[in-house]
């Protein structure tokens, strides 16, 4: 089922993440409407995700259920929004037919990487300490998450920064930059290894960019009047640059990924957002912000909390 807490350290340390906001909204709908927990494995390709949803709302659907409010966080919001436009087609061939809106009477998000995030090119360099108990996952292991490439930085999005500050332009789903600059799989690997590995990258980062290209391509016709409320949160700092250690030269060793401690002047690795998705990377893509009944209600939460609140629980209920 779904998670409604995560044990950082096993017996000592839970985190609750949506168990709250369940309670809540509930509590709040008591029995005028029924919270369908959605559960799917966040390691996959977004799209079984996106085509597991499309048969529990056909499910819906023929049982009879006439009102669907979908309600997505995080990598939730970037399956649903592909959902409602694409239905379960592939995004290597996908026509905008916003089949998968049918039957949806609105739609509710909070903290989407819609733009993706830099903290994912920075576990795929590093892999990723978990809690005081310091396990962690590799950078070996993230490789081998399909959707940790369709977290990536968006085709186009700037962040990687040569020392002096200027943007370093750099195709991140092209395969060869990362088989050159040592990221990820490639880190340390010898010729033979890399060449089996550049045929899995290449792929998964091809999936990624027809995701992104999917999700941000220009609205055709016949685009629903969507009510559509956005939680988000401005309040921590969330990463957003990285920069390298040498002029022009990207490799994983050089990078940093943190504030400079020698004084000088550059643009901060960190902005605004929710501590893990940046509010720029959060807005919507135009194809929704243009066309849908938007509002957007602002919280000072971190990334896992946006929905713990009782104001923010009656906003989605109302």
């Amino acid at each position: 089922g779904i998670l409604d807490r995560v044990s950082v350290i096993p017996g000592v340390a839970p985190v609750n993440i949506y168990g709250k906001f369940l309670d809540l909204f509930q509590e709040l709908a008591g029995a005028q409407a029924r919270l369908i927990a959605f559960d799917y494995d966040w390691r996959l390709d977004n799209i079984a995700s996106v085509r597991k949803l499309d048969a529990k709302l056909r499910e819906l659907r023929a049982g009879g259920v006439e009102k669907i409010i979908l309600i997505g966080h995080s990598m939730g919001g970037l399956i649903t929004s592909y959902y409602l436009r694409y239905g379960a087609q592939d995004p290597a061939a996908a026509r905008d037919t916003w089949e998968g809106e049918q039957g949806v009477a609105a739609l509710v998000h909070g903290g989407v990487p819609m733009r993706g995030a830099v903290t994912a090119f920075k576990y795929a360099r590093d892999g990723e300490v978990l809690g005081a108990g310091r396990r962690s996952l590799s950078a070996r292991v993230y490789a081998s998450f399909s959707t940790h490439f369709q977290l990536l930085p968006a085709p186009g999005e700037t962040f990687l920064y040569d020392a002096a500050a200027p943007p370093f332009p750099i195709d991140l789903h092209d395969v060869r930059n990362w088989r050159e600059y040592g990221w990820g799989l490639f880190a340390g690997a010898s010729s033979g290894d890399a060449d089996r590995y550049e045929a899995y990258v290449g792929r998964e980062l091809s999936r990624a960019k027809a995701f992104y290209e999917a999700l941000h391509a220009p609205a055709g016709g016949g685009v629903p009047e969507l009510p559509y409320l956005y939680v988000r949160s401005h309040a921590h700092p969330t990463l957003a640059r990285a920069y390298m250690g040498a002029p022009g030269r990207p490799d994983g060793a050089g990078l940093s990924c943190d504030d400079a401690g020698d004084g000088a002047e550059r643009p901060p690795t960190h902005t605004e957002g929710d501590g893990s998705v940046t509010a720029q990377s959060a807005v919507p893509p135009d194809a929704m912000r243009e066309n849908f009944a938007c509002e957007t209600h602002a919280v000072f939460s971190l990334h896992a909390d946006l929905f713990s609140d009782s104001e923010t629980a009656g906003r989605v209920w109302d």
